[in-house]
């Protein structure tokens, strides 16, 4: 599927964590991102 990003990985906070879906979702050409982050703290 075109436009699909997958993130995997851990952030140590929901902060960091919502800037990471933001920054994902700002890319051009991306239609869905698959959160599978997972939060340390």
């Amino acid at each position: 599927m075109d436009g699909v990003v997958s993130l995997r990985g851990e952030l140590p906070d929901e902060a960091q964590h919502g800037f990471t879906l933001t920054a994902a979702r700002s890319v051009d050409g991306v239609k869905k991102v698959n959160d599978l982050i997972r939060i340390t703290s």
